[in-house]
């Protein structure tokens, strides 16, 4: 007997999913290699291809793995709004076999403390209006910094109005660890390198991505530790991300069928 809500299922949507074997980041190189000039993201009515973005994101593995010292397992902070170079910074640290810690750019010093001492990360991708919220913890356990400029992504005019944290331009940072995410992107700069280690192509169960518990100001502090995790964190492979991705696209992106 069929489960009773699936006499309310969308007709044209599947009841069941095959997940791919592969990983995100592979799926994206077959991408790139498919459809180089379509564009993956539209940011205010900027594109960005396939192939640039992959680009972009191998140099960025490069830079973490050979400038920033990232290693199999290691935990990355990644605090920014959704942007190019969030999609960029989460591929890359797939891809750098390290394992995403995405935080909300709400946070405060204090939080994004008790978020760095519990997962153990010391490199951070952030964005530049929060950058003021992470400087006072540098040296202080965090060692790296990358930071995203949003307006480096917004290439073509448009008639969208923009929030002002958009338009903002790029500023200089002097701090010891501290890098322009552009810096790293620039096809200029020849001291950027390309991974250190062939992608993996099938999907694995190792640990990709922490949404760790937002901590109550009037609650103990738990104890700091990158494995096992803390209470009330959520973890996810690889492969259960390309699920939820998968089901998104299904869900979202098939058309409706008409008449």
């Amino acid at each position: 007997m069929e489960p009773r809500h699936y006499k309310y299922w969308p007709k044209h949507l599947p009841k069941r999913l095959t997940i791919p074997s592969t990983t995100l980041w592979y799926n994206l190189e077959v991408a790139a290699a498919r459809y180089p000039d379509r564009a993956i993201t539209v940011f205010y009515d900027s594109r960005l291809s396939y192939a640039e973005f992959l680009r972009q994101a191998q140099a960025l593995v490069g830079y973490l793995q050979r400038h920033c010292g990232v290693k199999k397992g290691d935990r990355i902070l990644l605090d920014m709004q959704n942007s190019p170079q969030f999609m960029l910074a989460y591929y890359a640290i797939l891809r750098a076999d390290a394992v995403v810690v995405p935080v909300s750019p709400m946070n405060v010093t204090e939080e994004l403390e008790h978020y760095l001492g519990d997962s153990g990360a010391r490199v951070a991708l952030i964005a530049q209006e929060l950058f003021g919220q992470i400087r006072p913890l540098l040296g202080k356990g965090l060692d790296h910094v990358i930071v995203a400029t949003y307006s480096d992504y917004l290439t073509e005019t448009t008639s969208i109005t923009l929030p002002q944290l958009l338009k903002a331009p790029r500023q200089k940072f002097s701090e010891p660890g501290v890098v322009s995410c552009r810096r790293i992107a620039s096809p200029t700069d020849t001291s950027i390198s390309f991974p250190t280690r062939p992608a993996p192509r099938s999907c694995a169960t190792d640990l990709k991505a922490i949404s760790a518990r937002r901590r109550a100001r009037c609650q103990p502090r738990p104890t700091a530790s990158a494995n096992p995790l803390p209470p009330g964190s959520c973890a996810r492979s690889d492969h259960r991300l390309g699920e939820y991705g998968l089901a998104a696209a299904k869900w979202s992106g098939d058309p409706v069928p008409r008449g």
